[in-house]
């Protein structure tokens, strides 16, 4: 067996693995303690997702010797999950590529290309993303994005309360809105015969529980199989939708009034993990057709970034307030391509 992989590794022009495993037993002994004489040195190796790693990760392929090193990443978005707040305030979630793009990003003759060309969001998605995140740098690559529903829409959803239970943040009316809203969606592609797919991000795991129980309640069909995502509808956080899309994007910011054992703790909270750019930027840039953010910004306003994307949605007259329990009509009436109800 040790002779068949050996022959393998010997004659492999591209090897791909995870960090950790670029310096496995494997590819250590083959590599590092009994080099193969003849065995040709790695020329390059490409960092894929790099922003998301912490930096002593991103050193280990580094003992493979290669003379260039390629990072692919996007600081903008989320970076490594670190839970302890002191590694946080020693930087440890810091990863080598977003301290190699702070330290060179305005440099003359900077090593870092961006890549300004996107593909996958039509227009009126990419805009305020791009405005906020991205000094105004993206622009629209050739595509076809036309769909009968509205592209884009900021869903205001004030008649709603959220709860709270220890740590575990939900908004029962926020998850049934959007349970309708994907019903409605459901139904008019198939009546189009169109199959494009439809994920719902949220940023709270007991939201994800909450919108996947009222999916189910309508017979909404709910799974997560590469190959048939038009046929299902993928609940995520927002860290679990990172590195994926979807045709259609739901999210459903939870945040609202209080109401729970915790109020008080909670409501000196503000909007938690919404405040966190770099996971908003990551929610609103999974979308390829479609993307429709449901939340009650009576409440998300108070922040400063949530207000910024409330207001650019007014002027472009994409900012709906929702109706206490709209009927399907009204739902058709919100999705509209165009106007400000």
């Amino acid at each position: 067996m040790y002779q068949q992989m050996d022959e393998l590794l010997f004659n492999a022009d591209i090897i791909a693995s995870t960090l950790n495993s670029s310096m496995n037993k494997t590819m250590e002994n083959f590599f590092i303690n009994r080099p193969v004489k003849n065995c040709r040195p790695f020329a390059i190796c490409i960092m894929d997702e790099a922003s998301q790693c912490v930096e002593p990760e991103a050193l280990i392929p580094l003992r493979l010797r290669f003379n260039k090193l390629v990072m692919v990443g996007d600081p903008a978005q989320l970076g490594a999950t670190v839970t302890s707040v002191q590694a946080k305030k020693k930087d440890y979630d810091v990863s080598l590529f977003a301290r190699i793009f702070k330290n060179f990003e305005h440099e003359p003759n900077n090593p870092i290309q961006n890549l300004t060309c996107q593909y996958r969001m039509h227009s009126d998605i990419m805009t305020w993303p791009n405005r906020r995140f991205y000094g105004g740098k993206l622009r629209q690559g050739d595509q076809n994005r036309n769909f009968g529903l509205a592209n884009y829409k900021v869903l205001n959803l004030e008649d709603s309360t959220e709860n709270v239970q220890g740590s575990s943040i939900w908004n029962y009316q926020e998850a049934k809105f959007v349970a309708d809203l994907t019903e409605f969606i459901k139904d008019y592609l198939v009546g189009k015969k169109d199959k494009k797919s439809i994920g719902i991000i949220t940023f709270y795991n007991s939201q994800k529980t909450e919108i996947i129980k009222a999916l189910r309640k309508r017979n909404v069909p709910v799974g997560d199989e590469l190959g048939k995502e038009h046929e299902y509808v993928t609940v995520r956080s927002v860290d679990g939708f990172q590195g994926s899309e979807c045709d259609i994007i739901i999210i459903s910011c939870v945040r609202s009034k209080t109401n729970g054992q915790d109020q008080k703790e909670n409501q000196s909270s503000g909007i938690g993990f919404l405040a966190d750019e770099q996971r908003l930027n990551v929610a609103l840039t999974r979308a390829r057709y479609a993307e429709y953010v449901v939340g009650n910004f009576s409440e998300l306003k108070k922040n400063k970034t949530w207000r910024e994307m409330m207001d650019n949605a007014k002027e472009r007259k994409k900012f709906v307030y929702v109706k206490s329990k709209p009927s399907r009509h009204q739902i058709s009436r919100y999705l509209q391509s165009v106007g400000d109800l």
